[in-house]
């Protein structure tokens, strides 16, 4: 069974809104990364310039996971049909949700890779905060850091 996800409405103002397709943003999110990491120059230590690239097309593969809740559905498709959406704010929020899965595919992908530990403990958290903060704005960091010491 294909689904027919809806990640984006098209062609504002929304009279007859055409819509871009989940799978179909993602895909076009994980060519543009792949382009952007072989196009720069990548040097960390403990880390191949292949496995950043690798990191970066799961981050992009996952960063709108959440838009498949029929939550976000439901909201995307009333602002397609130029309908009030009848949820709350909440309901159809993405972020978190995209955020978890990118941190469990980024710690499974890890389990095949020769990684240093730092690196092993970094990479989920640091895929979580890149796909929350995509969707939500940190002012800074500092506030995770007293939360962890608090």
């Amino acid at each position: 069974m294909i689904l027919n996800l809806i990640s984006h409405t098209l062609n504002k103002p929304k009279i007859s809104a055409s819509t871009l397709k989940l799978w179909d943003h993602l895909e076009q999110t994980i060519k543009i990364s792949k382009y952007l990491i072989s196009s720069k120059s990548i040097n960390f230590s403990g880390i191949s310039a292949q496995q950043v690239g690798d990191i970066c097309a799961l981050v992009a593969a996952c960063h709108d996971f959440g838009k498949s809740t029929s939550f976000f559905q439901d909201y995307i498709k009333s602002e397609a049909e130029n309908k009030k959406y009848k949820g709350g704010t909440r309901e159809k929020s993405h972020a978190l949700i995209s955020a978890f899965f990118g941190y469990y595919f980024v710690d499974k992908w890890l389990s095949d890779e020769q990684l240093e530990s730092h690196w092993r403990s970094f990479l989920p958290f640091a895929v979580f905060l890149a796909i929350e903060g995509h969707h939500s704005t940190y002012k800074t960091l500092m506030i995770l850091r007293s939360m962890h010491e608090g």
